[in-house]
Parts: structure tokens; sequence; C-alpha cells
């Protein structure tokens, strides 16, 4: 009887690791699995980091181009239209101010700005 016994659990225990065995092997390919899984990923995430650093310098361009444009167009404006402020010609500011030209009136009826 002990005999019996003895192969009984021997037989159970083959049972079992044929079990664990099958179960380390479920595992196995599960972390395959999941290790082609990771790497897959790692490749997308350096072709993003990638397609985002390749974005950024395309920004950066444009925005210098974008600059270099509203400067050129301020200054084709400014060339354009010269200054909004009307500046008198300098045949206007002969005369110092008014009180020198009442110091210099001598009563005719004629006002002649440009005898100077």
């Amino acid at each position: 009887m002990l005999l019996d016994e003895l192969f009984a659990l021997r037989k159970a225990d083959k049972a079992e690791r044929e079990q664990l065995l099958e179960k380390l092997d479920r595992m196995t390919e599960q972390l395959l699995t999941l290790n082609e899984s990771s790497q897959s990923q790692t490749k997308m995430i350096d072709e993003l980091k990638r397609m985002l650093s390749d974005r950024d310098a395309l920004i950066e361009k444009f925005q210098k181009e974008i600059a270099a444009l509203k400067e050129q167009k301020k200054l084709s404006a400014k060339n354009r239209f010269g200054s909004n402020t009307q500046k008198l010609s300098p045949k206007y500011h002969e005369f110092d101010s008014r009180e020198a030209d009442k110091d210099d009136f001598d009563g005719s009826s004629t006002f002649d700005h440009y005898a100077k």
C-alpha cells in the first residue's frame, strides 16, 4: 500500500509539473509578444519625436519668414506713403514769429511775406 501511495504522489507531482511547464510556456509567449509590442511602440515614439522636431523647425522657419514679410511690408508702406505728418516747406518758416511781423508793419495795406 505504501508503494501505491508513493506512485500516486509521484504521478500527481508529474501532472503538477506538466501544468506548471505549460503555464511557463504561455507566460514566455506573452512576454515575447509584449516585448515585440514594446519595440514597435518605441520605434513609433522615435518617429513621432522626429516628426515633432521637423514640425518645430518648420514653424520657426515660417515665423522668420512672417517677420521678414512684415518688415518688408512696413518698409514698403513707409516708402510709398512717407510720413503721416504734414510738414511745412522751409519757405514758410522764414519769419521768426508773429511779433516780428508786427514790428515790421509799416501801415501799408499790402502784406508781403516774402519781402525779406
